[in-house]
Order: C-alpha cells, then structure tokens, then sequence
C-alpha cells in the first residue's frame, strides 16, 4: 500500500500562516497561496507566490524590499512610482533618472 503524505491546509478565509505548526510540520494557505514550515523558533513562509516573488507573472509587491548590488532590469520597460506625504503619486521618467545619476556621479543639472 502506498503511503499518503498530507499537509493542514487552508481553502477560504484569511490569507496568512497558521496560528501554530509543530517543528517540521507544513501548512499550504490556497487564499494567498503561501506553503508555511514550522521552525523551531517560529512559523516561516517558505514557497509559493503569495510569498515569493514569481518571475512569469504579473503581482504586486507589497511592504519595503531592500537589494544590496546591482539590479538588472535588462530591457524591460520601468515605470517607478513613489508615495509623497500629500498622498499624490509622482512619476520618475528616464530623463529625471538620468538626471539624478549625473548628481550622483559629481554632475549637475
């Protein structure tokens, strides 16, 4: 008889992990699609596109994400938005990029 491996898992409600795991249990949430591992010091999101970022489609990034070195963004095409205190959005184009890495570099406007 073969053998059946199982995991808690979450059809509806709220997205998140669990409120408890036992060391080395895993839970799978299908409402934010997050697969969550419990560790000895905690509860970890470990795969699943509600936790990661997906590479083949679109999804929104939420919360601050800092990247040490360089970024490769290839030819892709860029829009950057920023929040300002007045709660109005404010559109970096290339020219306002290139302008503030000549800043950076020692240039002027």
């Amino acid at each position: 008889m073969a053998n059946i491996f199982q995991i808690k898992r979450r059809t509806s409600g709220q997205s998140g992990a669990p409120a408890s795991l036992q060391n080395g249990e895993l839970a799978y949430n299908e409402v934010n699609d997050t697969l969550y591992y419990g560790a000895a010091d905690g509860i970890r999101a470990i795969g699943g596109s509600g936790s990661y970022v997906t590479l083949g489609s679109n999804q929104t990034v939420d919360a601050a994400k800092t990247f040490s070195g360089s970024v490769d963004l290839g030819s892709a095409a860029v829009t950057v938005t920023k929040a300002r205190t007045d709660s109005t959005l404010a559109v970096a184009n290339t020219e306002f990029v290139q302008d503030v890495a000549s800043l950076l570099d020692g240039g002027s406007f």
